[in-house]
C-alpha cells in the first residue's frame, strides 16, 4: 500500500506543531500569483469581483451555454457567527474544461479552528492525494473540539490504499481495495493520556471478518464493534465535504 509521502506524523504535540506549519505555507501560497499555482492554460477572459457570496478571480472562455471555465480559480468570503466571531474561507485551484483538474485547497479559518483540505483531481473526479488538517486552539478543547489530521489516496472519486488519521483518541491506520472497499488490517492505537485500549479490525473487500480490542493495562481482549471505516467517512462527510462545498463546482459526487 502508498501513502502521500508529504504528511509527517507524531504524537499530538508534533502533529500540532506540523499542521501549525503547513496551514503557514498554505496561507503564503495564497499570496502568490495565480500564474505561479496554474497548471491549465488560462480562458481568453478574465473575472475578478463579486462572486456568489464572496469574491473570486478566474479565467473562462465564452461558449453560446455561457461560461466555461479554463485556468486558474480563487475564491474568498468571510461572514460572522457566535461564538466563532469572523469565519473566512478560501478556495484555489484550476479549471479545465469547466471540471477541476489538479491540486485545489480549500480552507477556513475562524477564532477557534483552522482548518485546510488539499485534493487533487482528473476532471472533476478526485484522483491523488487527499489530505486534510483540522487545528483547535486551546478555548476549543476546552468546549470539546480536537485536532484532525487525515491522509490517504483516493482514485475516480473513491478511496484506495492506505488511509491514516490522528485525532482525539488516537492513531489510526488502514487500507482499501481498488473499488474502495475496506481490505486488510485496521488499528487504533491510543495517543490520548489514559488511552489503554488498542483496537483491531481485519477486513476483507468490504466484510468485517474479526474485530476487537486489547486492553493493555490488564492484558485482555475482548470483541469490539466494527467502526473504523465508519469513522474516517464520518470525518470526510463532516469535516472534509464541508470544505470542498466552499467551491463544488466542476466536481463529481464523493464515492464515500
Amino acid at each position: 500500500m502508498s501513502v502521500c509521502e508529504s504528511c509527517p506524523w507524531g504524537l499530538r504535540a508534533r502533529v500540532k506543531s506540523i499542521a501549525v506549519s503547513m496551514m503557514g505555507l498554505f496561507f503564503r501560497r495564497l499570496l502568490m500569483p495565480l500564474s505561479a499555482l496554474n497548471a491549465v492554460p488560462n480562458g481568453g477572459c478574465r473575472y475578478s469581483g463579486d462572486y456568489h457570496d464572496g469574491k473570486a478571480v478566474y479565467y473562462y472562455d465564452d461558449s453560446s451555454d455561457g461560461r466555461i471555465y479554463n485556468g486558474s480559480f480563487r475564491f474568498s468570503r468571510k461572514y460572522y457567527v457566535l461564538p466563532q466571531g469572523k469565519v473566512v474561507e478560501t478556495a484555489i485551484g484550476c479549471f479545465a474544461g469547466d471540471m477541476k483538474e489538479g491540486e485545489w485547497r480549500f480552507s477556513k479559518k475562524s477564532r477557534d479552528v483552522k482548518s485546510v483540505l488539499t485534493v487533487e483531481y482528473a476532471a472533476g473526479l478526485r484522483s491523488g492525494c487527499y489530505s486534510y488538517r483540522s487545528v483547535c486552539s486551546s478555548r476549543a478543547f476546552v468546549s470539546g473540539g480536537s485536532d484532525i489530521l487525515l491522509r490517504m489516496r483516493v482514485e475516480n472519486n473513491h478511496p484506495v490504499d492506505a488511509v491514516e488519521c490522528v485525532f482525539d483518541y488516537g492513531r489510526l491506520t488502514g487500507g482499501y481495495d481498488s473499488e474502495g472497499r475496506p481490505d486488510g488490517s485496521w488499528t487504533l492505537v491510543p495517543v490520548k493520556k489514559g488511552g489503554t485500549k488498542t483496537y483491531y479490525e481485519v477486513w476483507e473487500h468490504g466484510e468485517c471478518r474479526s474485530s476487537y480490542a486489547y486492553d493493555n493495562s490488564t492484558g485482555r481482549k475482548v470483541e469490539a464493534r466494527q467502526s473504523m471505516p465508519e469513522l474516517v467517512a464520518g470525518i470526510v462527510r463532516r469535516e472534509c465535504l464541508s470544505l470542498e462545498k466552499i467551491m463544488f463546482k466542476g466536481a463529481y459526487k464523493f464515492v464515500f
